[in-house]
This record gives C-alpha cells, sequence and structure tokens, in this order.
C-alpha cells in the first residue's frame, strides 16, 4: 500500500536530467570538433576529423562532465530532497541506459570497439562524480540548517 505521505520517485526530473545532459555534453563535444576542424587545424577530409572526433570524445566528457555533472545532480538534489542519492544514481543510469542507445544506434557494427575500458572509466567518473555532487548537496544543506538555526 503506497503511504499518501510518502514522498514519490520523481522520474519525470530524472529524465529530463538525463536528457538534457545528453544534448549538453553531445552539442559541447560538436563545439568542441568544430572549433578544432576549423580554427585550430583546418584543411582536412571529413574522415580525418571523424577519426578525431571519435579519438578525443572520451577525453572530452571525462573532463568536461564533472562540472556540469555537479550543476545538474545538485539541481536534481534540491528538486527531490526526500531522496537525493536514489535520484543521483537513477539519473546517471538513465543517462548511460540513453548513451548505450545512442551508439547501438549509431554503431552497431562497431559496439565492441567502442565500449572499451575508456568508456567504463567515464562510467565509473560520472557515479563518483554524481556521489561527490549528493555529498557536497548534503553538506551545503547541513550548513544552511545550522546557520538557520543559530
Amino acid at each position: 500500500m503506497n503511504n499518501p505521505r510518502s514522498p514519490r520517485f520523481k522520474w519525470p526530473l530524472v529524465l529530463i536530467a538525463a536528457l538534457t545532459s545528453q544534448v549538453v555534453l553531445l552539442l559541447a563535444d560538436v563545439i568542441f570538433v568544430s572549433y578544432y576542424s576549423w580554427f585550430a587545424n583546418p584543411g582536412h577530409d571529413q574522415a580525418f576529423y571523424s577519426a578525431f572526433a571519435q579519438e578525443t570524445a572520451g577525453a572530452f566528457v571525462f573532463c568536461f562532465a564533472p562540472p556540469f555533472l555537479y550543476l545538474v545532480t545538485t539541481w536534481l538534489c534540491d528538486k527531490a530532497a526526500h531522496s537525493p542519492w536514489l535520484h543521483a544514481m537513477a539519473f546517471i543510469t538513465l543517462y548511460y541506459v540513453l548513451d548505450l542507445g545512442i551508439i547501438v544506434m549509431m554503431a552497431a557494427d562497431k559496439l565492441g570497439d567502442t565500449l572499451h575500458a575508456g568508456y567504463l572509466t567515464n562510467l565509473a567518473m560520472m557515479y563518483v562524480s554524481a556521489a561527490v555532487s549528493v555529498w557536497l548537496w548534503q553538506r551545503r544543506q547541513a550548513r544552511r540548517s545550522g546557520s538557520a538555526a543559530d
């Protein structure tokens, strides 16, 4: 039986966070490769820039994702304060389900090449980043409630 007073899991928020993160990180990667192709190293063919995008995507996400994930995770924690850990881990899991779906749709024939150790490293980094974000959010909330009591 559902208790009408118990807070519910907020799937729409998790879905919004995951979809927004996918779009922002993909757009940031496209902008990075576009900058590289137009300004940093122009004059090559499409295959060269495609190979560059494939090689640098993991490193780019590894560097760019943690600050962005911090912002998204703390937003999610503010909206779902009753269970921030559960929502943050569901957010990262849904993000990676969407990511795997995109990979399968775009490169099903190269799936083994795509899911290498770097991909798993990024997955672990995103879970750690979300966990640290929730921990920092909880510390901030404790500090706010402590200063409000003074």
